[in-house]
């Protein structure tokens, strides 16, 4: 029996099939196949799979381990409740099976480490996750906290470090840019927009205090690396510090940064700084 493991897609899915060819002498090869490869079905969601025989579709008998976290009849895979079993095609003497993961998918986020969607649900983390290209680009960001109200760091983030510097006319992603919209709606990177703003330093910290499970869900999504390598680029730009004097000769005034690896909050007055942002939201 061939076995394999399976994070099924929340869609339905249609599957193209390479054309049967009775005259090849090939090594029979039995599997299910399946759309998308190493996505996620939630619960309430549905998936065809497909019992294969030398990449042509066969009739085959489906059995599954546990009836109450998922379905399957004639190959349509249906999620119940959280949890893993294993889904088993037989036909003929051939045999295959694959470990399936269910997600239970919540009306909107509730604890940190959660992964929030687009339309405002959300998933709990889970080593087992494995997303298509689909649902990763509806995920928009990670739970941080819940304390006051539940907060999520977007997945995405500029490229390059923040510079803080002088003159309007060179504010390329800058700071200023940032601060004097960090308390209001911005868009200081394409896709991100609405209800992002530019994180306090106790939101820094808190991001700082989950980094490691924050971390492991942006990666599930693709979003953002949190850490890097160079010190420098460890230190986020907060929208905490003073505003005095704000305009095309004046230094950044006095800023704060904070590291998010240790949450030490830093007080930056070099306009030559260069610094990482993030986004967060409150849900």
């Amino acid at each position: 029996m061939k076995k394999r493991w399976l994070c099924c897609g929340l869609l339905s899915a249609v599957l193209v099939l390479a054309s049967c060819d009775a005259s090849d002498d090939t090594d029979e090869t039995f599997e299910i196949s399946y759309d998308g490869g190493g996505t996620t079905l939630f619960t309430g969601g549905s998936l065809q799979l497909h019992a294969v025989l030398d990449g042509c579709a066969v009739a085959a008998d489906w059995q599954t381990s546990d009836a109450a976290v998922a379905t399957v009849d004639a190959g349509l895979l249906r999620g119940i409740k959280s949890g893993v079993v294993t889904i088993s095609a037989v036909s003929g003497e051939k045999s295959a099976s694959v470990d399936v993961f269910v997600a239970g998918l919540k009306s909107r986020p509730s604890a940190v480490g959660d992964i929030v969607f687009d339309d405002g649900t959300a998933v709990a983390y889970s080593e087992h996750l494995r997303f298509s290209q689909q649902v990763k680009a509806k995920a928009v960001g990670v739970v941080y906290t819940t304390t006051g109200g539940i907060k999520a760091v977007s997945k995405k983030a500029p490229d390059k470090a923040v510079v803080c510097q002088r003159g309007a006319g060179s504010w390329n992603d800058t700071r200023q840019q940032y601060y004097h919209s960090s308390r209001e709606a911005y868009d200081f990177v394409s896709g991100i927009s609405g209800s992002w703003s530019m994180p306090s330093v106790a939101d820094m910290q808190r991001i700082s205090s989950a980094f490691g499970i924050v971390e492991r869900s942006l990666a599930v999504c693709e979003g953002r690396v949190l850490h890097y390598t160079s010190d420098s680029r460890n230190l986020y730009w907060t929208s905490d510090g003073t505003l005095a004097e704000w305009d095309n000769t004046a230094d950044c005034g006095e800023s704060y940064t904070v590291d998010i690896l240790t949450g030490k909050q830093v007080l930056c007055n070099n306009f030559q700084s260069r610094h990482s942002v993030l986004a967060v939201k409150a849900y």
